[in-house]
């Protein structure tokens, strides 16, 4: 259920997960506080104000089967289609669906702005734009991107590499005379230089920090907290900050 005062979307949050990570395997349902690290994710869109809840996106390979397992005792919509050709992933995902739009998250991102969804949803309806995301001021590992079910098709039909095969939105955002698409920026209370995703050892280290510092029984860590606890000790900013962050044309963990 989604809040009163919201006016829901008609849209889905697709979270695309796999087990299979170069730099952390596993890392999708790693420990994180008293609960796997999906389930932090899942529970930060589930006010969400959209139409069709959120679902998880998973690959049909039998090292995923622990992630389907997940979503089933968590009572968690899943999803499972090619590991490699995600973009497949998400239209065979969403093609059934009676939606306008899709909002994708990652798997990785426990922290993923819990205002993301509103805030780009609102953009997106009042512009008529095919795809709206965040630019490069908001922390690495809060964002997520809001898009046109039929920009997912013709994505879909259209991308003809790899890459744009592999990372969801590639093609969209590589055409844009092709699509519509709006950048903006975060709240304030949300910029910053930081690494808040999770994609190798350090990164987990500092996110059960943050958790340990936090996080509440029966609450969410709201993301402009997670903010200012690194603005304010930049000695957990250390724990990461050699962490070099991979392009999108590079391989993922999704």
């Amino acid at each position: 259920m989604c809040p009163k005062n919201k006016k829901q979307l008609s849209a889905v949050v697709i979270v695309q997960a796999r087990m299979k990570s170069e730099r952390l395997p596993g890392k999708t349902l790693a420990s994180l506080g008293t609960h796997r690290m999906l389930h932090h994710v899942v529970r930060r869109f589930s006010g969400a104000p959209v139409s069709e809840g959120v679902m998880v996106a998973t690959s049909e390979k039998s090292t995923d089967d622990f992630i389907a397992t997940w979503c089933s005792t968590a009572n968690v919509k899943c999803f499972r289609g090619s590991e490699e050709d995600v973009l497949s992933r998400f239209w065979n995902c969403a093609e059934p669906l009676d939606v306008d739009l899709v909002v994708r998250a990652t798997a990785d991102n426990p922290l993923a702005w819990e205002g993301a969804v509103e805030h780009l949803g609102r953009h997106i309806v009042e512009q008529g734009c095919d795809h709206v995301t965040y630019t490069r001021h908001m922390p690495i590992g809060l964002a997520v991107e809001i898009f046109k079910k039929e920009a997912l098709r013709r994505a879909f039909e259209e991308a003809p590499e790899p890459h744009q095969r592999e990372h969801v939105t590639a093609y969209i955002y590589e055409n844009k005379g092709k699509f519509d698409c709006l950048v903006i920026s975060p709240p304030k209370e949300l910029e910053g230089p930081f690494r808040l995703t999770v994609d190798t050892r350090e990164d987990l280290r500092l996110m059960r920090k943050i958790y340990s510092r936090l996080s509440k029984p029966g609450e969410i860590i709201r993301s402009a907290d997670a903010v200012a606890l690194l603005r304010e000790n930049p000695e957990l900013v250390e724990i990461n900050t050699g962490v070099q962050q991979r392009r999108y044309n590079d391989p993922s963990g999704g």
